[in-house]
């Protein structure tokens, strides 16, 4: 259960930073100044807003925007949702089989 979440808030990212999905801008882009790792300098990377509740931590736009920060940019710039969809299958399956070996 918790890994279909994972992965259609994953897709709503997508859809809403690419233009598919018209909604308000939930997500604010990390400027070139706020860029401290080589994961933060995608430009689509997104900041993470700041979350002192646990509870606040379970809102999508902090769980969304701390795991979207982790797909590699080729996945993130892919065209069409479908595309991005089985590219992102594809590398969630081959991190969570690293993970268990």
């Amino acid at each position: 259960m918790e890994e279909r979440q994972h992965k259609t808030d994953m897709v709503q990212t997508y859809k809403i930073l690419h233009g598919f999905d018209k909604t308000l801008p939930l997500f604010q882009m990390m400027l070139a100044g706020d860029r401290t790792t080589r994961l933060a300098a995608d430009p689509l990377s997104l900041r993470v807003p700041f979350a002192r509740l646990d509870i606040r931590k379970n809102f999508y736009r902090v769980r969304a925007a701390a795991a979207w920060n982790e797909i590699p940019a080729e996945i993130k710039n892919t065209r069409t949702p479908s595309n991005f969809k089985s590219l992102y299958r594809d590398h969630r399956r081959s991190a969570l089989d690293g993970a268990l070996q």
